[in-house]
């Protein structure tokens, strides 16, 4: 996805609330107190003592800076300054902290922090999928995705500079060729984050660190690992003994992912370790002449005669790849 998704998009009847209206229904169905864990709140003070702000003053009011797609700490700032209802919601009594606190908060709060905070919420709001819909709740979807790093090289202006370089010294050319040419000079890695490098994710080019999001049959995310140089095939294994570290997988039945994770090492893990069935996709263009009808079993059944089940006929591997069933 090339453009920011907001709070916004995911809920139209809380779009057409009024903004006081909207922190109202916030405060009445999220308890920041709750969400964040004992152990969590426990480092940060030992780390900070007792600060002015408290953890789920600070915490709600990045929230609020997300929801409502605020781009700046300052901006965010003056947003709290200015609305009485945003400074309540947020437990800002007497003042508002300065960029300084909200970046000192940022750094200490560290990654296993959120972490844990991040697999709360998923414990929190389990049952109440599950109560929406139970499939969608008990469907494990992987996938990989750039995660995007605030460099300057992510900034348009540090490309269009090396465009304007290029059209100097080539003006004649067509315009495709200037910008092919004008990518092959951005540098591989962002020069103040190494880990971050040049890839084409989310449908264009950014400086991003590779992570696997793990989410369930609703979108929501269940998890999310950072890996470096790693194929796609390799991340499943961490990021699921990642998430059976802090849930049940009993709750789950069923797993699915994109081609990259496809291997007969990962299936058997998923089905031996996971207990989790794996879905995979049949491939649409090689529908035509295939059967469709299988029983409850999933064994294929005859297409003119769905009492007559085929007969397993062994595995077929000339292609060195995953093993194929065959069936007569």
């Amino acid at each position: 996805m090339k453009g920011q998704m907001s709070f916004f998009d995911f809920s139209d009847e809380f779009q057409k609330m009024d903004s006081h209206y909207q922190l109202k229904k916030l405060s009445d169905y999220i308890d920041f107190a709750e969400i964040i864990p004992k152990q969590v709140r426990d480092r940060h003070y030992k780390q900070t003592g007792r600060p002015p702000y408290s953890i789920e003053s600070m915490l709600s009011a990045l929230v609020i800076q997300k929801i409502y797609s605020i781009p700046s700490t300052e901006l965010l700032i003056k947003f709290l300054e200015l609305s009485r209802p945003m400074k309540d919601f947020c437990g800002f009594t007497d003042s508002v902290p300065d960029e300084a606190t909200f970046t000192r908060f940022k750094q200490k709060l560290g990654e296993e922090d959120f972490k844990e905070i991040l697999h709360q919420l998923v414990k929190l709001t389990e049952p109440y999928l599950q109560e929406i819909d139970p499939f969608d709740s008990s469907l494990l979807v992987l996938d990989t995705t750039g995660l995007e790093v605030p460099v300057k090289e992510n900034n348009p202006k540090y490309f269009y500079s090396l465009k304007r370089e290029v059209e100097k010294g080539t003006p004649n050319k067509p315009e495709h060729e200037i910008y092919t040419r004008a990518l092959a000079k951005m540098p591989k890695y962002a020069k103040a984050e190494p880990k971050a490098k040049l890839s084409y994710t989310n449908g264009h080019f950014a400086y991003a660190y590779t992570g696997a999001v793990l989410t369930d049959g609703f979108g929501i995310v269940k998890d999310i690992e950072l890996f470096e140089g790693q194929k796609d095939s390799t991340t499943l294994k961490p990021i699921m003994n990642s998430f059976k570290s802090y849930h049940d997988l009993s709750k789950y039945k069923y797993f699915t992912a994109d081609a990259g994770f496809d291997s007969t090492e990962n299936y058997r893990y998923l089905v031996k370790d996971c207990l989790l069935k794996p879905v995979i996709s049949l491939n649409p263009r090689r529908l035509k002449n295939l059967v469709e009808d299988y029983n409850e079993n999933g064994i294929p059944v005859c297409p003119k005669d769905n009492t007559l089940a085929f007969k397993f006929d062994g595995y077929c591997d000339k292609r060195k790849r995953l093993l194929k069933m065959l069936w007569h």
